[in-house]
């Protein structure tokens, strides 16, 4: 997985923002741009695009711009039967590019076709290994399953990955690495262990389940910093980008949980304030993997409960066992449990044959009434995975209000919930 820098770009957030001041919408899913809508580097003939999603698109390109390519989309709503010559309309928007140097992508929303043209120092780069056709064929297949923003969006990041890193274009699922390290708080290994345990989240409930730590708080607050990362960096899983994401500031010491989609509904304001309750003593403590992996069987047991019809919420049922016990630790209670039911097992059996054989003799200590190869520990990793317990309880004093999700409006114009604060 390509990884993403989320370093602060204050200026462009600024921008982004002043010019959302009319176009800002208060619902979680905003309305379609009207037809014709366009700004600097994105032109919706279509009316495809809504007004938070074109805000996102402009905002990359502009990132883009700042790292020395320009970008252009035109995306059309032809007839099928006479589809529009994609190539001339590249052409054409080609003359908005500082200095001719760039690349046009033109989309069609009826004909799924797409075309990718590079221009002056451009041509180059994508015209080797024919990874234009190759970025436009991906785009094509993401709108054969009707999703023009992730059409858009797997361009950007191809476009991304090419210029800042070297990587050639690939069909995507996902637009970002599950953890991003900015800090530097987390080894190699670490890294490894809570990228599988997020990524096994995100498959098992179509939710995404994200943690990035940042050096530098990216914006003015904690809410701002986690909102604008789940925006601009492409976090969300499905059509309707649904997830939760942690959001770590080494300086200042600020932490958030940014939730989207139905990640709002998940994860309410009581289910965060448990989710808060896991993660800051051990943030305090600077211990940042623990901390990471206590948000994560948060995350888990948060989501199999509304999963089972009734996400935690005030006046709902508390589950049997916290997250640690239940999920975090369940390898270390499994092996555990393993051994006891062995011993018992071997002790009940043990006693039988005493009864029924006086030959027999008591054995020197616990393995000697284990069956040999019935204790099979498949990997040392997973220990040191899951050894530590998160045995807090749920707050049983709800907050404030009457339940659900308190939400906000992030720079993009989108919908999010969620909570933090400093550690």
């Amino acid at each position: 997985m390509k990884s993403i820098n989320v370093r602060k770009r204050t200026a462009v957030i600024a921008a982004a923002v002043m010019a959302l001041v009319l176009l800002m919408p208060v619902a979680a899913f905003a309305e379609p741009a009207s037809d014709g809508a366009q700004s600097e580097y994105i032109f919706d003939a279509s009316g495809s695009l809504t007004a938070d999603q074109q805000t996102i698109l402009d905002t990359r390109c502009s990132w883009l711009k700042d790292d020395g390519m320009n970008v252009i989309m035109d995306i059309e709503s032809s007839s099928s039967s006479a589809p529009a010559d994609q190539s001339q309309i590249a052409d054409n928007r080609a003359a908005g590019l500082s200095g001719g140097n760039g690349v046009v992508f033109v989309i069609d929303t009826v004909t799924h076709e797409s075309t990718l043209r590079a221009y002056g120092t451009a041509s180059a780069l994508f015209t080797a290994n024919n990874r234009a056709a190759q970025i436009s064929g991906i785009a094509a297949a993401e709108l054969a399953d009707n999703d023009l923003y992730r059409a858009c969006r797997s361009v950007i990041y191809n476009i991304d990955g090419l210029v800042n890193g070297g990587y050639e274009p690939e069909q995507v699922d996902y637009f970002r690495p599950s953890v991003v390290d900015n800090a530097g708080y987390l080894n190699d290994e670490a890294v490894q262990s809570l990228t599988a345990r997020l990524d096994e989240l995100r498959d098992r409930y179509d939710v995404d389940v994200a943690v990035v730590i940042d050096d530098q708080m990216w914006g003015d607050s904690a809410e701002e910093a986690a909102d604008n990362t789940y925006d601009y960096c492409f976090y969300g899983a499905g059509v309707d980008d649904d997830g939760v994401l942690l959001y770590i500031s080494k300086e200042p010491r600020m932490y958030q949980i940014t939730t989207f989609g139905s990640g709002i509904t998940v994860f309410t304001d009581y289910g965060i304030e448990y989710m808060q309750s896991l993660i800051v003593p051990k943030l305090q403590n600077d211990d940042y993997y623990l901390a990471c992996m206590a948000y994560a069987n948060g995350a888990d047991e948060l989501l199999r409960q509304a999963a089972d019809g009734t996400p935690y919420d005030v006046g709902s049922d508390d589950v049997e066992l916290t997250a640690g016990e239940r999920t975090g630790a369940s390898l270390g209670f499994g092996i555990i449990l393993a051994f006891i039911i062995a011993l018992i097992a071997s002790a009940i059996s043990t006693r039988i044959k005493v009864n029924q054989m006086n030959t027999a003799r008591e054995q020197a200590d616990a393995h000697g009434y284990m069956k040999p190869g019935s204790f099979n520990l498949q990997t040392r990793q997973d220990v040191f995975l899951y050894s530590h317990l998160d045995r807090r309880e749920k707050p049983k004093e709800p907050p404030a209000g009457s339940g659900g999700s308190t939400v906000h409006v992030s720079s993009s114009g989108r919908s999010h919930g969620g909570g933090g604060g400093s550690y």
